[in-house]
């Protein structure tokens, strides 16, 4: 039934798919539907979630190409802008359906997918305290998300956003403030 899901959202192009539609491509009765995930959107967010598994693969293969944080993280985060850009019926339904939705089985489910967002990031990072690590973490995941929308939403292209968060890993990554005394930058 997941995968049915999965592949309607992906062929959808901003239609709209109904839980009747994906029982009857998985084959099974409505009623079978319901009793497994109870609502369309506990089903939506089990395709997400499937969405999300098979970006992390990609990610890790992008984000190993890096021999320093800085260019892990930028791989890492154009390859889940690119991501983004080409799956948005997924993005579009996590946006207006999912994240909203206080169903306790969609709310595990996205978390479940933010914990793993936030995990892979802090994952690029080495040498760092885990705590930092972290933070940086929610600062890229907040910013590749902003980003992802406004690709989507055609207010910058893909390579202005990433781009754009090229400049913040590496600012995040080695800003030093001029204005502090024991900086490296004051003469």
């Amino acid at each position: 039934i997941v995968d049915a899901a999965y592949a309607m959202i992906r062929e959808s192009d901003g239609g709209n798919v109904e839980i009747r539609e994906v029982a009857e491509k998985a084959g099974v009765a409505l009623g079978t539907a319901y009793r497994y995930f109870g609502s369309k959107n506990s089903l939506f967010a089990e395709a997400f979630e499937k969405s999300w598994i098979e970006f992390q693969v990609d990610a890790v293969a992008a984000a190993r190409r890096g021999s320093t944080n800085l260019e892990r993280l930028r791989f890492a985060a154009s390859t889940m802008l690119e991501r983004d850009s080409r799956e948005r019926e997924f993005r579009r339904i996590w946006k207006r359906d999912l994240r909203g939705d206080d169903d306790p089985a969609v709310v595990e489910v996205l978390g479940r997918c933010q914990r793993a967002g936030l995990g892979f990031f802090r994952d690029c990072i080495e040498g760092v305290d885990r705590a930092d690590a972290e933070s940086i973490a929610l600062i890229l995941a907040s910013v590749v998300s902003e980003q992802g929308d406004r690709v989507n939403t055609g207010e910058v292209s893909l390579k202005e956003a990433s781009r754009e968060v090229a400049k913040v890993v590496r600012m995040v990554l080695e800003f030093n403030d001029p204005t502090r005394p024991e900086s490296p930058h004051k003469d």
